[in-house]
């Protein structure tokens, strides 16, 4: 294994360790100058310190690395990266103290997720957000190719553009305990460039307490075909919050007010009865409440893993209306059953 310790960064040195294929990075220091292991193809695995706080431009465009080791999470997420390839995560697998990371939970302590922080991680399959984050900024989880999961907290946090861009299994978005691939809690507004350019998004929920939409929410998320909303007063949304215009489905009665509102306007509306597949209960669209739409909800609830259901309704699902799919749903659904005589 390489290691250099003569000064507080590293610039250019690679030369000195041109066939190794596991670097140690001193404790002592501080920064990675630009273009320090540039090209050196041989690098698979590489330790970085908690004292290192910048890294330069391309000092880690190599293409064989797949084991970027730290021991400090929080100190990882203060590193200022100045490129996509100046972080070794590009391609690699993430190591907290030599355990390979895929269920990120991302410490209390951390306020802010900078630029890059998690640029192209192979291991991260999900992501838990905790309340004292305020910003996440530029392509900090872009191009995570296995993200497929993440939760964000209640509190008002500022997004930078491309935060979650080109993660293909990000698919849905909606309130915590919908089961999309991305859950928020926030109660009253989405923000600005929430998830913009996350192209792989193709359906959105938004609870009834949501008033407002910020601008660049859904930019550039060319895939959506479904929006959900609940709010029986169309939500003020800004002009360039969505970049497409699918389905949008609406509360019974509220046609005209959606029809007649700026930007929703633009979107195919449909009244959610209005839909002849849809039901409330009807989870596995049978054309009847069962207790096999009970059980299916009841298997989602407890699935550690619910972007494996795939085709599951969870506008069908939240029988009672709350935002999430609970035990509450799967009992509303019994007693849908037992109460039709089926």
């Amino acid at each position: 294994m390489g290691e250099y310790s003569n000064a507080d960064s590293y610039s250019r040195l690679s030369y000195l360790f041109p066939n190794v294929k596991e670097y140690q990075l001193s404790e002592s220091i501080k920064s990675v100058g630009a273009y320090a292991f540039i090209d050196c193809d041989s690098l698979q695995m590489i330790n970085i310190p908690p004292n290192v706080t910048y890294i330069g431009k391309m000092a880690f465009r190599c293409f064989n690395m797949n084991h970027v080791e730290i021991s400090d999470l929080a100190a990882w997420c203060g590193i200022t990266f100045e490129g996509y390839d100046s972080n070794p995560l590009l391609g690699a697998d993430l190591y907290l103290n030599r355990v390979k990371q895929t269920k990120l939970v991302i410490p209390s302590s951390v306020t802010e997720i900078k630029a890059y922080t998690f640029y192209g991680c192979n291991s991260i399959e999900s992501v838990e957000i905790p309340k004292n984050v305020k910003s996440i900024e530029s392509r900090a989880f872009a191009n995570c190719p296995n993200l497929s999961h993440i939760i964000l907290p209640d509190n008002e946090i500022k997004f930078s553009a491309h935060c979650f861009e080109n993660c293909p299994l990000l698919i849905s978005a909606g309130p915590k305990g919908s089961g999309c691939s991305v859950e928020y809690e926030w109660k009253d507004k989405i923000p600005a460039k929430f998830l913009y350019y996350c192209s792989g998004i193709t359906k959105v929920l938004i609870p009834s307490t949501i008033t407002s939409i910020g601008e660049y929410a859904f930019h550039g998320c060319g895939n959506i075909k479904d929006v959900y909303i609940d709010a029986t007063v169309p939500p003020t949304v800004e002009s360039n919050a969505f970049s497409t215009y699918g389905n949008l489905y609406v509360p019974k009665g509220t046609k005209s007010a959606y029809s007649s509102a700026n930007v929703w306007k633009n979107f195919n509306i449909i009244e959610m009865e209005d839909e002849t597949t849809y039901q409330k209960g009807d989870v596995n669209h049978d054309g009847s409440v069962t207790m096999a739409d009970a059980n299916l909800v009841v298997n989602y609830f407890l699935a550690n893993d619910k972007t494996t259901f795939v085709d599951f309704d969870i506008v069908a699902a939240d029988v009672n209306e709350d935002g999430y799919i609970s035990m509450a749903d799967a009992n509303a659904i019994v007693n849908m059953f037992l109460g039709t005589g089926q």
